[in-house]
């Protein structure tokens, strides 16, 4: 079991509760919900070390998982699901282009949308965005159903946002000097920033609902889609805060001691940053070290990672991360943005999770948000997978589990194994999903 623990600290609980996606790739109309279904609570969940809900507030209706994992058969929409949060990510701090409108093409629709329900400090916020193949048509953000601004076919509403310096016309002129744009060969403005990202970029402190809501989904919201992999250096500088020295030192010790307790075989890591010319970089250095680039030198930042093993001398004999399993390579990565996210507390949620992860790896990784001692701040992990063992584990309950499937009408959807009739914890829920209980398996021809 990883030992590492985390001291608990006074924060804002920030938990994730639904996300709705429409028209995007295989989904239609989809609503993911991350909350904790179940009736009553686990008995004895109290002296309990294991954590089987989150509760943002204290009513029963809101409380949440803690690991949200999604089964389904290849081509069902799993990595859909997480690519389409990944895109609107994308979208809400870089803005819309063209390539990220990706729509449904079985279903005739014009716009795709993501609606957010989240929690911060006991506080419900819902934030919508609408977009179409042009640009932005919607966005809006609620806190516990009162409007607290809404722009809707750049017609806006900041009349609860303005202040003395930033009254409601000063700031429809700032909106409109930032996120509107000229369509080429017309008269026409549409929108391609959203407000949310103007205000983190210039006036971040004008409404404490508006920074809590940029908090979380700029910052404490990780999204990694296996399209585009995390590296070590990245997974390192993630955990540090920072690229100073001492800082990149403290995050490798804490990784450090993760990595030895899952039993790799590494007695410590130590790492150097070098400079490298453009041209040189990706002849000589891989893009996995890749942290960075100096427009004015024209170089690159490029973090070396190394691994020591023991010989049969006892001496520490040096490799570069490179030259270790890819196994080993995903586990330093993740376990960098897993401590992260467990000591300031968000969601984090991954796209193939147990990709290259021996199954007792994966068990010992994703154990730490289930852990009381560990996950302290209440953070959240949802994930796709296609390992089964997770299934017959009993720290996990029935909310933790969801099915996706596909069909040509409805396109993706998913049922939460807690919708199912006649389930209970006490079953093998493995067994009966392989056996087609739970859909959401392959059905191959022989």
């Amino acid at each position: 079991m990883i030992w590492y623990k985390i001291s608990r600290i006074f924060y804002a609980y920030k938990m994730l509760s639904s996300v709705r996606i429409q028209n995007f790739k295989s989904i239609d109309d989809l609503t993911v919900d991350f909350s904790f279904a179940e009736k009553s609570a686990p008995k004895g969940h109290k002296e309990s070390e294991i954590l089987y809900f989150l509760e943002p507030t204290s009513a029963r209706k809101d409380r949440v998982v803690p690991v949200m994992n999604f089964y389904g058969a290849n081509a069902s929409g799993k990595s859909n699901i997480v690519q389409s949060l990944y895109i609107f990510q994308k979208i809400l701090i870089e803005g819309f282009s063209s390539k990220r409108y990706i729509p449904n093409k079985l279903i005739e629709k014009n716009e795709a949308s993501f609606l957010f329900v989240f929690f911060v400090n006991k506080q419900k916020y819902k934030y919508l965005l609408e977009y179409n193949r042009t640009g932005i048509l919607k966005e809006e953000l609620f806190v516990n159903d009162t409007l607290i601004f809404s722009i809707k076919d750049k017609k806006v509403n900041f009349k609860n946002i303005a202040t003395n310096a930033f009254d409601k016309n000063k700031l429809q002129e700032k909106y409109e000097q930032a996120c509107l744009t000229r369509i080429k060969n017309s008269e026409e403005l549409i929108q391609i920033k959203t407000f949310l990202g103007f205000i983190e970029n210039d006036i971040s402190n004008l409404n404490k609902y508006l920074s809590e809501a940029i908090k979380f989904l700029f910052y404490q919201l990780v999204i990694l889609d296996s399209n585009k992999p995390c590296s070590e250096a990245v997974g390192l500088e993630i955990l540090a805060g920072g690229s100073d020295k001492e800082s990149i030192e403290i995050a490798l010790k804490k990784i450090s001691i993760v990595m030895k307790q899952l039993d790799l075989d590494i007695h410590r890591f130590s790492f150097e940053d070098k400079e490298v010319e453009d041209h040189k970089f990706f002849n000589e250095y891989s893009v996995r070290t890749f942290v960075g680039r100096d427009q004015t030198k024209k170089t690159i930042l490029s973090r070396q990672i190394s691994s020591y093993h023991k010989d049969n001398k006892g001496n520490d004999i040096q490799f570069s991360i490179e030259e270790e399993s890819i196994g080993t390579q995903t586990s330093f990565a993740l376990v960098g943005i897993f401590l992260k996210i467990l000591e300031s507390g968000g969601v984090l949620i991954v796209d193939e999770l147990d990709n290259s992860l021996h199954t007792l790896l994966l068990k010992s990784l994703m154990r730490m948000f289930k852990d009381k001692n560990i996950n302290t701040t209440d953070a959240q992990l949802i994930s796709t997978l296609h390992n089964t063992d997770i299934l017959e584990n009993k720290d996990y309950k029935m909310s933790e589990f969801s099915f996706v499937m596909k069909n040509p009408k409805r396109g993706s959807f998913i049922k939460k194994l807690s919708d199912f009739d006649d389930i209970r914890n006490d079953q093998n829920f493995r067994d009966r999903y392989l056996k087609g209980f739970y859909f959401g398996i392959p059905y191959p021809v022989n």
